[in-house]
């Protein structure tokens, strides 16, 4: 069996498990709690193996290449979930300090510097990683791969949908009544942000 067909199969049965999971963690149904970190992370791991599998046989990656790429791209991925998961908690605590009968300015202040600055490292890290395509890959794989970040997401995002019942959690159906780029998508740069960090 060679390689490529064993990464098929490998993806095939990564992509079914993600499914599976992401279906069953949101359900519909009358009370269905959050998942935990674990089971998103345990998603999350599972996509991004999808994620990888795919994109070598996309852009026909040698050995050579997938070796010094894609633990560049891993690392790259892995400091801008960390930013996303902090900036998630700095949110929870705006939120927390909005409740008070007097918000206490100077801690909002602070909480707000320290979104604005996760979100300029998020930048930085996009344009650490389109530096890291242009040196490892040829023109048409760089594009290539800008194009793979976009679909790949988009896919992802229709199957986290569908697992919801197939709306938005506004009640719009996906893709309904937004312009192209607008909206709770990305902005200009490689690709969307990672999933969880929505």
């Amino acid at each position: 069996m060679n390689t490529i067909v064993r990464g098929i199969i490998v993806a095939a049965f990564l992509a079914a498990s993600a499914t599976s999971a992401i279906a069953q963690q949101q359900a519909p149904g009358p009370r269905r709690d959050r998942p935990s970190d674990e089971q998103r992370e345990a998603v999350r791991k599972k996509m991004y193996a999808v994620k990888i599998v795919r994109l070598t046989e996309t852009l026909k990656l040698d050995e050579k290449t997938a070796a010094a790429f894609i633990p560049a791209i891993t690392a790259l991925e892995q400091k801008r979930r960390e930013l996303y998961r902090e900036n998630r908690d700095i949110m929870q605590e705006m939120k927390l300090i909005l409740q008070a009968s007097k918000p206490d300015e100077g801690k909002l202040k602070t909480a707000i510097s320290r979104i604005e600055r996760n979100r300029q490292e998020i930048a930085a890290q996009r344009s650490k990683e389109f530096d890291a395509a242009r040196s490892h890959l040829t023109i048409a794989q760089t594009a290539q791969y800008i194009i793979f970040n976009q679909e790949f997401q988009q896919e992802m995002r229709g199957m986290m949908e569908g697992a919801r019942g197939g709306r938005n959690p506004d009640g719009r159906r996906p893709g309904k009544g937004l312009a192209p780029g607008r909206g709770p998508g990305q902005g200009p740069g490689m690709g969307a942000a990672p999933l969880e960090g929505r």
